[in-house]
């Protein structure tokens, strides 16, 4: 069910989340930007690569000197481009039901220096090796539904290639841990607002995006919708504790038809989260919607303890960040207001 919404909304908006026409909105009393002491304008620069080769990205990653982008429509699932000299390398995972290819992405990650890739309809965690101009699948892991645990994961992100945590319609938690065999470790988490509210409501009303900290052997997850975030110490994976958790506003819906409907005033919080060495970096909006562009115009940083430490405002929306380690530097997608195409700029950490 997830799956069909979820490709229903990307074909509308070439994103995870539906587009409104829906108000603007500039206090920041009330905000989870408020956590910072100022607003600091962000240092761009702008990105070099065979921009002609860039199909129809959704997703991005940066792993090992190379620049990843998931595809929404094209037949080859994967597009990779070289950090370095900005060269396109190819493109590659044939979109089908056969046993190498994908069926939709939900998620790309970083692990151990190889692409960890999400397939929700395979219910599948792929993890390939990049070698020069070609990338090979090595090794793959099969999430488990448990019906007194996982009933329907919407978003998954490896912590090593031994353990998931996966988010959608979870019983008794918002998280659930499962070791590459699909056996429980943990169930954790709770919603920011959990009162008289069923867990396939509570699943798609508060859709998150979740980057984990391998040095500090944290996990934090960020509302899409509403202004919360949580940090929580997985360094006892059957035990995890939670940090630090703000919550600033919840999502504003209602139900029609056990569906979730957006009303006017629904806020748009967390566009995604990066993980780097330091921090736990939010593209954030922390506004509803204007018009038809989705996206994030701020970067909230974070230590691995919860705490904020620093906030940019950008110089226009941007739909995707991605961290590059190696040069220590922050990518970020979005579209180009002069030529309608793609805009890659880098905010150096």
């Amino acid at each position: 069910m997830y799956i069909i919404l979820l490709r229903q909304l990307i074909e509308k908006s070439c994103l995870f989340f539906i587009v409104f026409s829906l108000f603007s909105c500039g206090n920041n009393e009330h905000k989870l930007l408020s956590l910072f002491p100022s607003l600091e304008n962000a240092v761009l620069m702008e990105k070099s690569i065979d921009m002609d080769s860039i199909r129809d990205p959704y997703l991005m990653k940066c792993v090992s000197g190379k620049l990843c982008f998931a595809n929404l429509r094209f037949e080859k699932m994967i597009s990779m481009f070289d950090i370095e000299s900005g060269k396109f390398i190819g493109d590659f995972i044939s979109r089908g039901m056969g046993p190498d290819d994908l069926i939709f992405i939900s998620n790309l990650c970083k692990t151990d220096n190889r692409l960890s890739v999400f397939d929700a309809d395979k219910k599948e965690m792929r993890f390939y090796d990049i070698n020069g101009d070609s990338i090979r699948e090595v090794t793959k892991s099969l999430l488990q539904y448990h019906p007194e645990h996982l009933i329907s994961a919407f978003n998954a992100i490896c912590l090593n290639e031994d353990c998931l945590a996966a988010t959608g319609v979870v019983k008794s938690g918002r998280i659930t841990l499962e070791d590459s065999c699909g056996n429980v470790i943990a169930v954790f988490g709770d919603y920011p607002d959990e009162k008289n509210k069923t867990d396939v409501e509570k699943g798609f009303a508060y859709q998150g995006f979740m980057a984990y900290s391998i040095e500090n052997k944290v996990l934090s997850i960020g509302s899409a919708f509403g202004e919360s975030i949580a940090f929580y110490d997985l360094s006892d994976k059957n035990n995890p504790v939670l940090l630090k958790e703000y919550i600033y506003a919840y999502p504003s819906y209602r139900l029609f038809d056990n569906d979730v409907i957006w009303e006017k005033d629904n806020i748009f919080g967390v566009i995604g989260i990066e993980s780097s060495p330091s921090y736990c970096i939010v593209l954030y909006r922390g506004e509803p919607q204007s018009g038809n562009e989705y996206g994030g115009d701020k970067l909230l940083f974070f230590d691995w303890l919860g705490n904020p430490v620093r906030a940019m405002q950008l110089d226009q929306i941007y739909t995707n960040l991605a961290y590059d380690e190696t040069h220590n530097e922050l990518w970020l997608l979005g579209s180009d207001k002069q030529t309608h195409g793609y805009k890659l700029v880098s905010v150096a950490m």
